[in-house]
C-alpha cells in the first residue's frame, strides 16, 4: 500500500487561460461531498496505480471528472511537469496542484456525476462557493 493510514495524498489540475490582460479558470460545481456545491477544480486521492507519482494522480483524477466521454482528447501536453501549489501538513495532508495553461481554441469538458457543470471564470469575478484552495492556488499564477 502508497498510502499511509489516516494521511491524505492527492492532486488536481487547473486550467486556466489569458484572453487580453485576464485570466480565467475553469471550474466544476462539485454535486457530491466534501464541498458539495461548490466551485472547485478536478483532483482527488491518489490511489496505488498512480505508483506515489502526484502528476499522475491529477491527470487519472482530470481524466475521470473532467474528460469521462472518451471521444474528448485530454490536452496532457498542457500539464506543467512540476506542482505550482502544493499544500502540506506533515503526517495528515498533502495536496498538489498542477496548472495547465490552455491555449488556441477551447478544450471541451465532459465532466462526470461528481460535477454537475463546468465553466470558465475570470479570477477577478470567482462565484462566491469557490473552494478555498482553488483560491490559495490563484497566488501562483504567473
Amino acid at each position: 500500500m502508497l498510502r499511509s493510514k489516516g494521511r491524505y495524498k492527492g492532486a488536481g489540475i487547473l486550467f486556466y487561460k489569458r484572453v487580453g490582460k485576464e485570466v480565467f479558470i475553469s471550474l466544476g460545481k462539485r454535486t457530491i461531498r466534501p464541498q458539495k456545491g461548490y466551485w472547485s477544480i478536478p483532483g482527488g486521492k491518489m490511489n496505488d496505480q498512480d505508483e506515489n507519482d502526484f502528476r499522475s494522480c491529477a491527470i487519472r483524477e482530470t481524466k475521470e471528472e473532467y474528460f469521462s466521454c472518451k471521444a474528448i482528447r485530454f490536452p496532457i501536453n498542457t500539464v506543467d511537469r512540476e506542482a505550482k501549489c502544493s499544500i502540506i501538513i506533515p503526517w495528515f495532508f498533502e495536496y498538489h496542484t498542477y496548472f495547465a495553461n490552455v491555449s488556441g481554441p477551447d478544450i471541451s469538458f465532459n465532466p462526470n456525476w461528481e460535477f454537475s457543470k463546468v465553466e470558465w471564470f475570470s479570477i477577478k469575478r470567482l462565484p462566491a462557493k469557490t473552494h478555498i484552495g482553488v483560491r490559495y492556488a490563484l497566488l501562483f499564477i504567473k
